[in-house]
């Protein structure tokens, strides 16, 4: 990865303007404004080479000790933003760092990735749609549904957690697989694939608990209990993880053992809401007190935290040597205020770095080799142009 820092920027997505003047650096209004952090900040950098850089006018010739360069402006080319070959990826280029670029208007509650393409819901939930990375304004899939609030992917399929448990689609055409759940009004919180089996977390009174269903659909079995309001579900090589929102905790479930008994975080984590995971830690926010906090995958060692006095962090995501989360700016959820962000931290901590502000209920990140992607539910506003999907290179 590569970040790039001029200072401190306000950056607004392209073609939108979200200051009261027009001019970068607004943090106000319905759109978002975004800053990037170097290497030297945290981030991690693609290369060992070192480049220099000579200006005549508005062009900037570079070059590198590894004998590579370009002949760009630097500063404004999103082409070749900061650096030679540094695509902004649809965003501007601002004194050499690029904008949180606006892809598509949506009211969306779920992400997920692959190589070449972006899942994502749409009209609250109501919709699970497929679109390029390449060209995401028009989705070239679309799955009708209900209070989607999860989305997992295998090599073919999409799977999503609705309000009656998980459906399947085929992620190359409008086809619907079999699905697995119960009655409507059990919420389904979170879904991943584990072997043969989509596992997932079901979020009722009666019924709430760790589930898994084969992926040709019948009926779901049950691997543990939980309590109401489960939020997120992660796993590893050896275990399922889910955060409790109103349990207050983060639980575990070992793959081997297939069924009994969770171990829990040592104590309370007020509100965990979103995690994440790399080999050795598990990455969560704590939206009721406003931190963001690491602990080890066995739940067994010290819980650290890494940011704290946070306005309600709600989406985890980790990426390299970097840790990326939403805030929302509110504990009520429901609240429809541009007062939401991106931030990142490195996973030891240290200083934070703002990616975005001005977002309206961000509640899903996702990353890959070069970009970070992240969705808004938006508010009930038509004038709204903060909801959906939006990117940032890297």
């Amino acid at each position: 990865m590569r970040y790039f820092l001029l200072g401190i920027l306000g950056l607004v997505a392209c073609g939108e303007s979200f200051s009261s003047d027009g001019a970068p650096g607004g943090a106000t209004g319905t759109g978002g404004t975004a800053t990037t952090v170097t290497s030297g900040s945290g981030a991690s950098s693609a290369s060992s080479s070192t480049n220099t850089t000579s200006t005549t006018g508005q062009t900037t010739v570079s070059s590198s000790s590894t004998g590579g360069g370009c002949m760009a402006d630097l500063m404004n080319d999103p082409k070749n933003c900061g650096s030679c070959n540094h695509d902004c990826l649809g965003g501007d280029c601002h004194q050499g760092a690029c904008r949180a670029f606006h892809l598509v208007n949506a009211r969306s509650t779920a992400l997920a990735l692959d190589d070449d393409r972006i899942y994502m819901t749409s009209l609250f939930g109501s919709q699970v749609e497929v679109r390029l990375k390449a060209n995401p304004k028009t989705p070239t899939l679309t799955y009708p549904s209900q209070g989607v609030n999860a989305i997992a992917l295998d090599a073919n399929n999409i799977y999503w957690a609705n309000d009656h448990g998980i459906s399947f689609g085929s992620k190359t055409g409008n086809i619907a697989g079999a699905s697995c759940g119960f009655q409507a009004d059990q919420k389904t919180r979170g879904v991943v694939i584990a072997d043969q089996n989509a596992v997932f977390l079901l979020n009722d009174a009666s019924n709430s608990g760790l589930y898994y269903c084969p992926k040709t659909g019948g009926s779901a079995m049950k691997l543990a209990a939980a309590s109401v309001l489960e939020n997120a579900l992660i796993q590893t090589s050896n275990a399922f993880l889910w955060s409790q929102y109103w349990g207050n905790k983060l639980a575990s479930l070992n793959k081997v053992a297939a069924s009994g008994s969770t171990i829990s975080a040592g104590g309370s984590q007020n509100g965990a809401r979103g995690i994440a995971a790399d080999g050795n830690n598990l990455y969560f926010a704590e939206a009721t007190e406003g931190v963001v906090k690491k602990t080890p995958l066995d739940l067994a060692g010290a819980i650290t935290p890494l940011a704290t006095s946070e306005p309600y962090p709600y989406a985890v995501a980790v990426d390299g040597s970097v840790v990326y989360y939403s805030t929302i700016g509110s504990a009520d959820v429901n609240a429809q205020t541009a007062a939401g962000a991106i931030k990142r931290v490195n996973k030891s901590g240290g200083s934070l770095a703002t990616v975005a502000t001005g977002q309206t209920r961000p509640l899903a990140i996702a990353t890959d080799a070069v970009a970070i992607y992240w969705v808004n539910l938006g508010s009930d506003d038509p004038s709204d142009t903060a909801g959906g999907l939006w990117r940032l290179a890297k």
